[in-house]
């Protein structure tokens, strides 16, 4: 069985953001909602395993929410 340490790789976020994404608007949440559910998650798991340097993780609200308009 092959490691795969988180520190390596962001996919495992991405990919659970995005399957979160797709559970909140299955079940009809606002974009709003989503879209704070999403990066909150992503900058959750970003922070606790530091695939990305921790000052980019906390950037990323910064730069997603002006970009869509919050």
């Amino acid at each position: 069985m092959t490691y795969l340490d988180p520190r390596e790789s962001i996919w495992p976020g991405l990919v659970s953001g995005l399957c979160l994404a797709v559970i909140m608007t299955a079940l009809e949440q606002p974009e709003a909602i989503v879209i704070t559910a999403v990066v909150a998650w992503l900058c959750m798991l970003w922070w606790i395993f530091e695939p990305l340097p921790i000052p980019v993780t906390s950037l990323l609200p910064i730069a997603v929410f002006p970009s869509r308009g919050f």
